[in-house]
């Protein structure tokens, strides 16, 4: 997951996850009705994407709002989101770490997201992406960004820093190698 913002196409809003798992298909179809009309009526032209698999009816249905395309699989989602401006992830129900936001900040995507969909990743909301829990101001947070495209630039270097500085495979994998150095180990009283 590589930043390739010279393919980004302008007002292009993307959200990747398997598209039959209820928190994915719940954040979808909230952003979808409620959050981009919000986002078209400010920038015209915005558009959202949802990368996934599996879609059910419900996500299939969304494609038949203004502006909202459903992929269904693809064969690499890198493709997809490098023509994204931005990564959203209206996560209302979501536990630990969120592949789908830590990939969208490798790709140095400026990334909207919930408090669940952000919990499980260390940066910091404002620094490395932005937070926001109700439609209002999610809708506020990702037309500030399209609006702002030098501020959503910065927002993406940060994001992308951040994962290069705490996510990478080297970097997490590095206790894994001490273990693996010292060797086993004998174990005492056991005959």
């Amino acid at each position: 997951f590589q930043p390739q913002r010279e393919r980004a196409e302008p007002g292009h809003l993307a959200f990747r996850g398997v598209m039959d798992y209820y928190p994915n298909v719940d954040g979808c179809v909230w952003f979808a009705r409620e959050i981009l009309p919000r986002v078209q009526a400010a920038v015209p032209g915005a558009r959202f994407t949802i990368i996934g698999s599996r879609p059910n009816a419900e996500v299939l249905a969304l494609g038949m709002l203004p502006g909202v395309r459903v992929t269904g699989f693809v064969d690499d989602v890198r493709d997809e989101l490098a023509r994204a401006t931005l990564s959203v992830a209206p996560l209302r129900v979501a536990r630990g770490i969120q592949n789908k936001v830590l990939e969208a900040l490798a790709m140095g995507l400026p990334t909207v997201g919930t408090t669940s969909a952000t919990q499980g990743v260390e940066g910091t909301p404002g620094e490395h992406f932005l937070v926001a829990d109700d439609a209002s101001s999610f809708a506020d947070a990702v037309i500030g960004l399209l609006r702002d495209p030098e501020r959503a630039e910065a927002l993406g270097r940060r994001g992308r820093a951040f994962v290069e500085g705490t996510y990478d495979w080297e970097r997490c994998l590095a206790p894994l190698d001490a273990v693996i150095d010292t060797g086993p180990r004998p174990v005492r009283g056991r005959a």
